[in-house]
């Protein structure tokens, strides 16, 4: 099974100090004050997805064979763990 790729964007609008929201239970007549939130910010938002979108574009450095190259393969766990 084919692992989902990793959400740039995700990781770069959290670094901006964004925070997503999850499915929330609320009332319509509450609706106009969390868009007015959440909209508040939209241009820096798109701004970072775009940026990042381009980035994603960009050939990065290859994946090290964890079979050849344990060392390589431990790195990159460190890495991914570290950032949870």
């Amino acid at each position: 099974m084919a692992c989902k790729p990793p959400d740039f964007s995700a990781r770069a609008l959290r670094d901006a100090g964004f925070i997503p929201l999850p499915r929330l239970w609320v009332r319509p007549s509450d609706m106009e004050a969390i868009h007015a939130i959440a909209f508040r910010h939209a241009s820096e938002v798109n701004r970072i997805r775009c940026a990042q979108k381009h980035h994603a574009h960009q050939p990065g450095p290859t994946a090290a064979d964890p079979a050849t190259d344990k060392e390589a393969a431990w790195d990159r766990f460190e890495s991914e763990r570290s950032r949870r």
